[in-house]
């Protein structure tokens, strides 16, 4: 007999099943450029630790550089995503609740290790190399984009003005984020002290969105 409350099953289209191919690449790639390293990853070994033939990646990336600025991309993403459901949950909360919010964006950027090694490598990697160092240097302007982007929303949400230009506190959150994280990455012995020290940026970037008061007023009633 049919179940009719089972959940339905996601139809693998051609689409779907790029998507699917695409994101196990790139995860893949992360893994083994950090074991690796950029220069020593083979395409080849990518491509057997996702699952597939090299064909799969020739497909779907024209080169090694473009993964690696792929990788950068989903991580971005995923940060986003981390920072948004946090906030969400802290919005018009008291600073009790958006100081544990803080607390969970720096416990989520820690949980990605991979991103300091993948970060340093690309740096590294782009500053001998001309060529990929224009390419990594737009794909970093499209994630200041997107956290200004993030930032507007916040403020627009809440009601709140904004102190300084969103792409300049887009600009100062990255540095301090990638930063942080490559001091933290060499020094494990010392999270808590850099946990305290990201809660307090996360703070004084709050505070930077100061609550608009004309927005927060509500017209009289009407006698």
């Amino acid at each position: 007999m049919h179940d009719s409350s089972a959940m339905p099953i996601e139809r693998l289209t051609p689409e779907r099943r790029r998507e699917l191919t695409r994101t196990a690449l790139i995860e893949a790639a992360a893994e083994v450029f950090t074991r690796r390293g950029f220069h020593a990853a083979s395409l080849e070994e990518i491509a057997e630790a996702a699952g597939f033939t090299r064909g799969a990646i020739y497909s779907n990336f024209g080169n090694k550089e473009d993964i690696l600025i792929a990788v950068l991309d989903l991580y971005t993403d995923r940060q986003l995503t981390a920072f948004a459901d946090a906030f969400a949950r802290a919005s018009q909360g008291t600073r009790e609740e958006r100081t544990a919010a803080a607390g969970e964006v720096w416990s989520h950027i820690q949980q990605e290790q991979r991103l300091p090694t993948l970060s340093l490598e690309m740096r590294l990697y782009a500053l001998r190399n001309p060529a990929f160092r224009r390419h990594l240097a737009m794909a970093e302007r499209r994630h200041q984009q997107q956290i200004a982007a993030f930032i507007e929303q916040i403020a627009t949400t809440e009601g709140r003005l904004l102190q300084f230009e969103a792409r300049d506190l887009a600009e100062m959150l990255r540095a301090f984020s990638d930063g942080l994280s490559q001091l933290a990455a060499v020094d494990d012995e010392r999270a808590a002290y850099y946990e305290t020290l990201a809660v307090r940026f996360f703070t004084l970037m709050d505070q930077a969105i100061p609550e608009d008061s004309n927005a927060k007023k509500k017209p009289p009633k009407k006698r």
